[in-house]
């Protein structure tokens, strides 16, 4: 039999990270979206897996299957089994090398999971002369520090509250023992829960709660994905009514799409 690496059943996501990590040898380390995986701060294993080593020659594409591997030549700290970089260097490789949605949600699972913290990635952050989506990162670095703990979450606060001048609320607020509120707007009243999942008992669980926030004399409003991000002007309009009518005083800002939208 010739040399290499054999798999005596069907590979799978996590065989085949061990197969790269044994191809590249002894100083290899998983990284990218791949690492943030193994780390729990992306759900799903990612289609492409990300393998640094520290040899001197490019190494040549490993054989086929359903997830492919890139390799890149630098000397990475690993830690686990399989090797993966540290969470913090990870993420910024995630920023580095993915879509704007996908560094957010790596970022803020990382925050809400309590594997890393706004301080701590921000330090690694100071450290580097170079860094892909600085902005992005401080912010969410930022955010996280208030709250914000997904993708769905981060673009409600961007392109419905601020970008239309509503006022900051409470970010996963503690109304009732056991419950947080994703945004809560307390002089007013006002609570906005944001979900993207859907299923029964989730249903009743909400709906109870719900309940019980309009017993007490709060209005719940619920949206979804597609709520914010197809029609965010909608749901800022809506909001901003709600909130009038609870005593906030402020005008109805427009952001761009709104502009655009009363010249067509």
């Amino acid at each position: 039999m010739d040399a290499g690496l054999y798999c005596v059943e069907e590979p799978t996501w996590l065989s085949w990270s061990w197969a790269a990590i044994l191809y590249a040898g002894p100083s290899s380390v998983v990284g990218g979206l791949a690492a943030a995986h193994l780390l729990g701060a992306a759900s799903n294993p990612p289609k492409q897996i990300t393998v640094w080593h520290g040899g001197t020659s490019a190494l040549k594409r490993m054989g086929d299957s359903s997830w492919g591997v890139t390799f890149r030549r630098a000397n990475r700290n690993g830690r686990g089994e399989p090797p993966r970089t540290a969470i913090d260097v990870t993420l910024l490789d995630v920023a580095a090398e993915t879509t704007e949605d996908e560094t957010v949600a790596a970022v803020t699972r990382a925050f809400s999971q309590g594997i890393t913290t706004p301080g701590r990635l921000t330090a690694v952050m100071t450290s580097r002369d170079r860094v892909k989506r600085r902005r992005l990162l401080t912010q969410l670095c930022d955010e996280g520090a208030k709250g914000v703990e997904s993708v769905l979450e981060w673009r409600f606060l961007q392109v419905v509250v601020r970008a239309h001048d509503l006022p900051p609320p409470t970010l996963q607020k503690e109304l009732r023992r056991g419950t947080r509120s994703d945004a809560v707007w307390e002089d007013q009243g006002v609570v906005v829960e944001l979900d993207g999942r859907l299923g029964h008992e989730q249903s009743f669980r909400d709906m109870a709660r719900d309940n019980r926030l309009a017993m007490s004399g709060l209005q719940t409003l619920r949206y979804g994905w597609h709520d914010v991000t197809e029609r965010p002007c909608e749901v800022a309009w809506q909001l901003h009514d709600v909130l009038m009518l609870r005593g906030w005083t402020g005008g109805r800002g427009r952001c761009d799409r709104c502009r655009k939208s009363s010249m067509s």
